[in-house]
């Protein structure tokens, strides 16, 4: 039986959850799988073929500060630590953070068990680290160097993770694992009437968000398009400063804030936008991680606009527009799109074609044979 442990509340608008889950539901094809999180009060259910167990948050989660987010983490760490001790004979952990690596470590000293480690972001000083107050920044940026050599195997879900893994640990206890695709899950997506010109995009507005230059080259191309609209979905810290851009460039009438909306609704945006656009800046957070969306947009047949940076180049080299990351540039691509509607066409069909191999089980396949 193997236990998947995650720290993060339970919901699969959290592209953590949705990463475990995935990945769990590729090995419970093979032995019993259980999923231990944070929910709302404790409870036990099988959801497909993994059994979840959630434990509470004991104490006021409701504060959005670092320090309620830690206190609330660590009340519900006792339960967790006991419970993965009862019956499990390999222990895989998710995210490089001390509340998760607790149990793993534990576990691994206790009961001598196999542990497995996920990476799927750059913690430190030069990935979501930056946003943490400095004493946090720094203590995460030596934890998790340190913590890298622990496990007994670890998977990441990009290239530029696996060559830093490979200068600390053997490669055959390293599985590069991307964030993928169940094809059924896009086998039926809605038809929406939407505007056109359009272009799309749709994630987080929070503080990792980077559409400022997007927002730049839509006053750009509205010059040639000027009944384009740019579709905003999601929401976020940094929505009032982007409808302040908005305001401030004059565009008021081609940006249309969405808020958040169903990831149904977001399938059929990708699909039946012009162009849909993911900005990729170049620094080691977006080299670190692997975009849940990249995937899903092909998946969904979309005409992606995004930049050559980390798991976006080897994703999208064939199958969507790479340029450089500058207002001028997204401008330029944009417009070259919008002019040309078979070329659009070209670019859907070939996401379509090229996503079947990130699908989960093929992406999987050499982790989940280990165990079998």
């Amino acid at each position: 039986m193997l236990l998947l442990l995650l720290i993060s509340p339970f919901s699969f608008s959290n592209a953590v959850t949705q990463r475990a889950f995935a990945i769990g539901k590729c090995l419970s094809k093979h032995m019993e799988v259980s999923l231990l999180v944070t929910g709302t009060s404790f409870k036990k259910y099988f959801l497909d073929s993994i059994e979840i167990i959630e434990f509470p948050f004991l104490l006021d989660r409701r504060e959005r500060n670092n320090w309620a987010r830690i206190t609330s983490w660590v009340s519900s760490l006792p339960f967790k630590l006991l419970y993965s001790l009862s019956r499990y004979e390999t222990f895989y952990t998710f995210k490089t953070l001390p509340l998760a690596n607790i149990c793993g470590l534990v576990n691994k000293k206790i009961k001598k068990i196999q542990w497995i480690s996920d990476w799927d972001d750059w913690e430190g000083k030069e990935g979501l680290g930056q946003f943490d107050p400095p004493i946090i920044r720094d203590f995460l940026d030596v934890y998790e160097k340190r913590i890298l050599e622990k496990p007994d195997s670890i998977t990441c879900c990009s290239k530029f993770m696996e060559k830093t893994l490979e200068k600390i640990r053997n490669k055959d206890e390293i599985f590069y694992i991307p964030n993928a695709i169940f094809l059924e899950d896009f086998e039926s997506i809605e038809k929406i009437s939407i505007h056109h010109p359009s272009i799309f995009f749709g994630g987080s507005l929070g503080k990792v968000s980077e559409l400022e230059i997007i927002i730049e080259s839509i006053s750009m191309v509205k010059e040639g398009f000027p009944d384009l609209k740019f579709l905003v979905a999601g929401v976020g810290e940094k929505m009032n400063s982007y409808k302040q851009l908005v305001n401030r460039l004059k565009i008021r009438k081609n940006v249309v804030f969405l808020g958040k909306i169903p990831k149904s609704k977001v399938n059929s945006y990708v699909k039946y936008s012009d162009i849909s656009v993911i900005p990729m800046k170049l620094n080691i957070q977006n080299l670190a991680r692997c975009p849940v969306k990249i995937s899903e947009y092909m998946a969904c047949g979309g005409c992606i606009v995004s930049n050559p940076v980390g798991e976006a180049k080897g994703f999208l080299k064939n199958s969507g527009v790479l340029i450089g990351y500058s207002p001028e540039e997204f401008s330029e691509a944009f417009y070259k799109l919008l002019s040309d509607s078979k070329l659009r066409q070209k670019i859907k069909k070939k996401a379509l074609k090229d996503v079947k191999k990130f699908e989960w089980k093929k992406i999987t396949k050499k982790f989940v044979s280990q165990f079998i």
